[in-house]
Formats: structure tokens, C-alpha cells, sequence
């Protein structure tokens, strides 16, 4: 049975619209500004759009293992619907491996904008799940499909080589700009803030201790001088 591409495409539209609009009755209490409500409505949406699209794609390559050889002809009806339910083209069924990672990526935005603690347990596994997924499905995905285009250059039109080129170097830039900035919220900034926290509580120990000996210090000194005065 071959599959309607214009239907998947339309089904696709419909069905992000549709999960937009029942989203709002999702919306935790706690998210009260229009700016607030309006990032966690997008960023649920998307959760659920690299929920559908990550996990399909990694059943599409276990369908058909031939598509990481071929990533122009090679393809399954699965894999095609998808990417017509995403709005895009073969070659994009690799780039849709990038959504497994979006899926903590997004999540961990909802954690934010619901306004948890980056110190909780739940966030933390959520970053530690983000940053390996990153490597694996951002960075190391794009870095095969680089390598191929490179090596097949002889199957794709000269036009479309350099500018799909030139596209894949700017998107590995961001990626990794990306990566690095999700490192210093998430690891450095939260160890920095820790190591001030306990610099600080060690100084207010320290002034503590200096303190209560300073009041037992003198009241070793007076103390002789009431004796006699009571004397």
C-alpha cells in the first residue's frame, strides 16, 4: 500500500494543531504571565512531536538497516509517512534521529518554565539524560551525515552539494554552541554556585566559631575582676 505523502503532511498540521489547542488544559496552575504560558505550550508540543518523530525514526533503521548506507534512495513507507508528518525530505529521515535527543531537550524546558529546581533529583537525571543524548543524536548524527555527504558527493548535484555543505557546517556550529551553553547552566554554573554556597557557610562557621571565642575569651578576663568586686 503506498503511502499518501499530502495526507501524512495534512494529518501532520491537523494534529499539532489540534494537541496546541488541548495543551491549554494542561497547563500547570503555577504558570500564570501569557509569556510563560505561551513557552510551555510550545515546548510540550514539541516534547510530543520529538516523542513521535525520534522514536520513529529509530524504528524506521531498525525496519530497514539499508537506509544508514543510502541516505538519498533508501527508504520504507514508514520511514516516507514520517517524514511527510513532519514536513520533509528523505535525507531528513536521518536528521529526525536529532528529535530523540529533542526529547529531553524540550522536557527539560518544561521543567524550567514550570519552575523547578535545577538542584532536584528529576532535573538533574533530566540533564544528565539531555547532554548524553546530545552527543550521541545531535552531534555524532551529524557528524555521519557530514561524512556521507562528503563521501557521496558524486550522488548529489553540485548546487545542492555546496549548499547543503555550507547548511550543515552553520547547523554543527549552533549545535555545539548549544551543547556547550547547556554545559555551563546545567554542570559548571550549578558547581560554582554549590562551591560559593559552601564557601560560604564555611566562612559563617568560621566567624561563628571566632565569635564564641572571643565571648569565651572574655569572659575569662573579667570574669577575676567580678570575684573581687563581689569579695
Amino acid at each position: 500500500m503506498e503511502v499518501n505523502r499530502y495526507f501524512c503532511v495534512a494529518f501532520g498540521a491537523v494534529f499539532f494543531f489540534m494537541t496546541s489547542k488541548l495543551l491549554r488544559l494542561l497547563q500547570p496552575s503555577q504558570i500564570s504571565c501569557a509569556r510563560q504560558a505561551w513557552k510551555w505550550k510550545n515546548a510540550a508540543n514539541s516534547f510530543l512531536h520529538s516523542i513521535i518523530t525520534g522514536v520513529g525514526a529509530l524504528c524506521c533503521f531498525y525496519e530497514h538497516p539499508a537506509m544508514a548506507e543510502d541516505l538519498i534512495s533508501s527508504h520504507t513507507k514508514g520511514g516516507l509517512g514520517l517524514v511527510s508528518f513532519s514536513v520533509g525530505l528523505k535525507y531528513a529521515i536521518v536528521a529526525l534521529l536529532v528529535e530523540v535527543n529533542s526529547i529531553f531537550l524540550h522536557y527539560r524546558q518544561l521543567l524550567v518554565v514550570e519552575g523547578m529546581s535545577r538542584c532536584s533529583s528529576q532535573y538533574r537525571l533530566t540533564a544528565l539524560f539531555n547532554v548524553a543524548t546530545f552527543l550521541v543524536f545531535r552531534i555524532a548524527v551529524l557528524g555521519w551525515m557530514t561524512r556521507w555527504l562528503v563521501l557521496h558527493s558524486d550522488m548529489v548535484p553540485l548546487a545542492v552539494y555546496t549548499l547543503g555543505s555550507i547548511a550543515m557546517a552553520i547547523i554543527v556550529l549552533m549545535n555545539i554552541i548549544l551543547f556547550f551553553r547547556i554545559l555551563i547552566v546545567d554542570f559548571f554554573r550549578q558547581h560554582k554556585n554549590k562551591t560559593a554556597q559552601d564557601q560560604s557557610r564555611d566562612e559563617a562557621r568560621c566567624e561563628h566559631r571566632s565569635g564564641a571565642s572571643m565571648t569565651q575569651s572574655s569572659s575569662s578576663i573579667y570574669a577575676p575582676q567580678a570575684e573581687m568586686h563581689i569579695d
